[in-house]
């Protein structure tokens, strides 16, 4: 999150998008509706659309962080994997961090 807050995207903006149209744009309509089905049935928590979002991030720091890109590079970054994300990586990516979140003593 500190490489997001130094490029003032912290915002996380083109996260929105993957909310507002539910990952509609970044997985092939056959793979997006075990990620729907994930997010309706709350398959492992109720903010499930969030891991979701982080895992996508998580599945691409080494991308973000070995390209250092800028505001508006690190937006084109994130909509040019649409299509290109691994359903079954983020989901178990999403599981996985909502688990090490949940198992961390200050949790929020």
């Amino acid at each position: 999150m500190d490489y997001l807050e130094s490029r003032e995207v912290s915002a996380l903006l083109f996260c929105f998008r993957w909310l507002l149209v539910n990952f509609k744009r970044e997985f092939e309509l056959d793979h997006l509706y075990p990620i729907w089905e994930a997010l309706l049935s709350h398959a492992f928590c109720p903010d499930c659309h969030l891991f979701v979002c982080a895992a996508i991030l998580h599945n691409n720091s080494a991308l973000i962080l070995d390209t250092k890109p800028e505001f508006d590079e690190l937006i084109q970054m994130m909509n040019d994997l649409s299509g290109r994300i691994s359903w079954e990586q983020t989901l178990v990516t999403a599981e996985a961090l909502y688990h090490r979140l949940a198992e961390h003593p200050k949790r929020p």
